[in-house]
């Protein structure tokens, strides 16, 4: 027998699990709060626009009518349903206008988040200062003054005539140098 199961039994299959079901129950876990903003949003505009569509659509046009029909300067028509219609149309407008800003403010939130906390966890990481170490917060850190840099005629760097005439120049500036490192 080349089978390691015992004479008698059988083997049931190793079922493997999904890959594709935790990952989207993962997601729709991590996008809960967006989801129900997303589905309540979703559910208002539809009802709006299906009363636009509807009721809201019918009452305007009748209240239109009594206005078409008046020859008198004081008529009774439903001036409310009119602008009722036209207020309700301009709401939805505005809220599938804005919504991809919205959408987008949401998800740049979350990374600009996300990223300042990496941020914070890096400079906290660091050499400088931490309100941890005693140091208050916004405080200086003094770091080495460079070196002075290496007068240009000592370096060789100046050759014949240009390092003649700026001698007296580079003169003064290398004894300005070293009196400024030797009283420090």
């Amino acid at each position: 027998m080349t089978t390691l199961t015992a004479p008698g039994t059988t083997a049931t299959p190793t079922r493997r699990p999904s890959t594709t079901r935790g990952l989207v129950r993962t997601v729709l876990l991590l996008h809960r709060p967006a989801l129900y903003l997303w589905a309540g949003l979703f559910v208002a505009l539809a009802a709006l626009l299906l009363w636009l569509y509807g009721p809201g659509t019918d009452a305007a046009a009748a209240a239109w009518r009594e206005y078409d029909r008046c020859t008198k300067a004081t008529c009774p028509y439903d001036q409310d349903a009119i602008l009722r219609y036209k207020s309700y149309s301009l709401y939805a407008s505005l809220a599938l206008t804005f919504l991809p800003f919205l959408v987008a403010a949401w998800a740049g939130a979350s990374l600009i988040g996300r990223e300042q906390g990496r941020l914070a966890r890096a400079v906290g990481s660091d050499d400088g200062a931490d309100a941890s170490r005693g140091e208050p917060e916004g405080a200086l850190v003094q770091c080495p003054a460079p070196a002075p840099p290496e007068p240009l005629a000592e370096s060789g760097r100046l050759h014949g005539g240009v390092a003649h005439s700026l001698s007296p120049l580079l003169n003064f500036s290398s004894t300005a140098v070293k009196s400024a490192a030797t009283s420090s």
